[in-house]
């Protein structure tokens, strides 16, 4: 039986007798070690919510809470800004943005001058309803269109909202013309008036003045039209 060879003695060894120097690793072996610069360039998690909430917090919806409000608050608040909608548009001063649009004017005024108007026509009130109605949103889209298409800056659902707000004196008008001024003779003067006022207030906040010189006038010969022919079905019907 051979016996083993004794074991060397391993207090003769010094510390730096088992280092490795850095040559003896070749750099493509696989087994070299990261650079502590590039483990300290790591965001912190910390780091990276912050960043996060700081590119998600301009999109972040910034208008109040309406889930738990009671009808009434939700019909009056609809109100006022219908209110706030037709100053802004009327108003000589009135600075209405031009992001800002809703149908509710072209819906109850171009509606109210058609029942009124129909009302009034005794037998044919189906027939001038219909045309009235029909006249009246077919001109708002003519005038919000030719608008755009000639280089205005508002946009086409603005451009209905303007129109359709800038009927408010023909529905006055003929509420008036419904108990007062029977005879059509005597309405052409009031209506010429509301013709006048709606298209100044219109081409004011549809912003007319940012077209081209060479195409204002195609822009502004639809406006007038449109609210002449308005004025005419409320001194005719």
């Amino acid at each position: 039986m051979q016996a083993r060879a004794p074991c060397a003695d391993m207090s003769n060894f010094e510390p730096d007798d088992f280092e490795i120097e850095e040559d003896f690793i070749e750099p493509d072996s696989g087994f070299a070690q990261p650079s502590h610069a590039a483990s300290t360039s790591m965001p912190e998690p910390a780091q990276v919510r912050q960043v996060a909430n700081e590119r998600t917090e301009p999109n972040r919806y910034k208008g109040s809470d309406t889930l738990d409000e009671t009808v009434t608050a939700t019909i009056m608040r609809d109100v006022y800004g219908f209110g706030r909608t037709l100053r802004e548009i009327m108003h000589p001063s009135g600075h209405a943005s031009n992001t800002d649009w809703d149908l509710w004017g072209p819906l109850v005024f171009g509606l109210g001058i058609s029942l009124v108007l129909g009302f009034d026509a005794g037998s044919r009130r189906s027939e001038i309803f219909t045309l009235v109605f029909s006249g009246i949103w077919l001109g708002q889209a003519v005038v919000a269109l030719n608008g755009r298409l000639l280089g205005g800056s508002t946009a086409f659902l603005r451009g209905l909202c303007v129109t359709g707000y800038c009927l408010f004196p023909f529905l006055i008008l003929t509420i008036i013309d419904l108990f007062l001024l029977k005879n059509h003779a005597w309405r052409i003067i009031p209506a010429g008036a509301c013709s006048g006022l709606a298209f100044i207030s219109a081409t004011r906040a549809l912003e007319c003045a940012n077209v081209k010189p060479t195409r204002k006038a195609l822009v502004v010969y639809p406006v007038v039209l449109f609210y002449t022919y308005v004025g005419w079905m409320c001194v005719v019907f």
